[in-house]
């Protein structure tokens, strides 16, 4: 009975992780597709800085 709790555990955290994925490519395709409506050497710029100082200043994941 106990393993039968178990696999219910991880089927919900696995439907919640995929939901919580889903979410997260949807937010990457906004941003995705506001860069190429908005392509510019002034946001290729703006988004090499923001790299850059996540990069020297260590707050990637």
């Amino acid at each position: 009975m106990k393993n039968a709790i178990d696999a219910s555990r991880v089927s919900r955290l696995s439907r919640f992780s995929r939901l919580f994925i889903n979410a997260i490519d949807i937010y990457r395709q906004e941003y995705d597709l506001y860069y190429v409506k908005n392509r510019s050497l002034y946001l290729d710029f703006k988004i090499f800085l923001r790299a850059l100082c996540q990069l020297l200043l260590f707050k990637g994941r």
